[in-house]
């Protein structure tokens, strides 16, 4: 088979899994460039990463201009994990 082949076959299944994810992007210092927070967390909507931020202000700063929500995709098996993972959060509660 070749890389054309396993290309056009896997295709379907990464944009049948494709899926928005918020993370935090902050700043370190005053006018710096922004950074991905990548240990605050992951996010399935936008308003959920916002109120983690807002709830630790003391932490991140203010709105705007210490962090800010940045929105990415994750496709294939990530989407699919964390959707799982979601769901089985859901159940939890």
């Amino acid at each position: 088979m070749d890389q054309s082949s396993k290309v056009l076959r896997d295709f379907p299944y990464a944009e049948a899994t494709r899926d928005p994810i918020f993370l935090l992007e902050v700043r370190r210092e005053e006018g710096g460039p922004w950074v991905v927070d990548y240990g605050s967390g992951v996010w399935m909507t936008r308003q959920e990463a916002e109120d983690y931020a807002m709830r630790r202000e003391y932490h991140y700063g203010k709105q705007s201009l210490d962090w800010r929500v940045y929105c990415c995709c994750a496709e294939g098996k990530l989407a699919t994990l964390l959707m799982q993972h979601t769901r089985m959060m859901e159940v939890v509660k």
